[in-house]
């Protein structure tokens, strides 16, 4: 889907036969989006979605706190939270983007805790390399 969609005050659903609605997602339960538009309620089976967008009007990213961990998933993207529980039934998080979740222990490819002292290392090692010079031949 296009950029369009980044300020619209809609969420948008592009369906797998890439026809698109848009309207207000009120939830994702038992396997249905459920969708308000100007012209009706739609439950969509999920198997018919291809992509969600969410209207980006009325968001905002959270602020990061040293309790947060960062989980990637195998297949490209990832999830910020605080970590609330980790064992064999489940990984709890929670989030102001998201409320609480649950995922599988297994959803995730690796995990970066402390993400404010990792962003400062980070920042700290760009600082040094464009700082450096080449004394190569002195």
């Amino acid at each position: 889907m296009d950029d369009s969609a980044d300020k619209s005050d809609n969420d948008a659903i592009q369906l797998a036969n890439d026809d698109k609605v848009s309207g207000h997602l009120d939830s994702i339960h038992d396997g249905n989006a459920k969708l308000s538009s100007s012209y009706a309620e739609l439950n969509i089976p999920l198997d018919r979605v291809g992509q969600i967008d969410f209207a980006g009007a009325h968001s905002s990213q959270a602020g990061e706190t040293p309790s947060d961990v960062r989980a990637y998933f195998p297949d490209g993207g990832c999830v910020t939270m605080q970590l609330l529980q980790w064992d064999d039934k489940g990984c709890a998080g929670s989030s102001p983007n998201f409320g609480k979740a649950i995922f599988s222990p297994d959803a995730f490819a690796r995990i970066v805790f402390n993400l404010p002292a990792q962003k400062a290392a980070a920042e700290a090692e760009s600082d040094d390399d464009s700082g450096q010079t080449d004394s190569e031949g002195d």
